[in-house]
């Protein structure tokens, strides 16, 4: 029996939008996104970004924080502004916590430094993408009938901890502003 894949590939269903002034890093962003099964549009300013989100929703957004014009954290205030913003991934070429700090409290869920990581982009789209999906009603019913304990508030704390561990990573001193005192983040 012979397997063969089909000439036309069934279109992504989740689209992302990279905001980034560097020709070179869209491609970056955009190779690793499209990879992970999304449809990608650019844009080389903040502008161009929001001209393009008043007639396409998307669902993911990766924003550089130095943009010509209106930079990032203005982008995102912008973004968060709107009745469902999509989630933003920050990039940006300064491994300084007070700029994660600022762009976290801006929107962000996530930062991180350039020159970009592979690994880190997955791990970061992946935790942020997961974090987007509600839980569906059968999800807590199943996982009571195999035995596991129902999630509650300290399950909760565990996970977020998890994900803004492999989320934040690049930018450790930023996370231990974030997190609650006493958390310890290795790794």
């Amino acid at each position: 029996m012979e397997i063969s894949t089909p000439l036309v590939q069934p279109a992504p269903s989740r689209r992302a939008l990279v905001i980034d002034d560097s020709s070179v890093e869209r491609m970056l962003a955009t190779a690793v996104l499209q990879k992970l099964g999304f449809a990608v549009h650019c844009a080389g300013t903040a502008e161009e970004a929001l001209a393009l989100l008043a007639h396409r929703r998307v669902d993911l957004v990766m924003c550089d924080l130095a943009l010509p014009g209106m930079d990032g954290l203005a982008l995102l205030t912008a973004l968060c502004a709107r009745a469902a913003p999509p989630p933003c991934i920050v990039l940006s070429a300064h491994d300084d916590p007070r700029h994660a700090q600022a762009a976290m409290r801006a929107g962000a869920r996530a930062y991180l430094v350039k020159p970009l990581r592979l690994a880190d982009m997955r791990e970061a789209v992946a935790a942020v993408c997961t974090a987007q999906q509600p839980e569906t009603a059968a999800e807590p019913v199943a996982a009571a009938a195999a035995g596991a304990r129902p999630a509650d508030a300290s399950a909760v704390s565990r996970s977020a901890r998890r994900t803004a561990a492999a989320v934040v990573k690049p930018v450790r001193s930023a996370l231990a502003l974030l997190l609650p005192a006493g958390i310890r983040v290795t790794g």
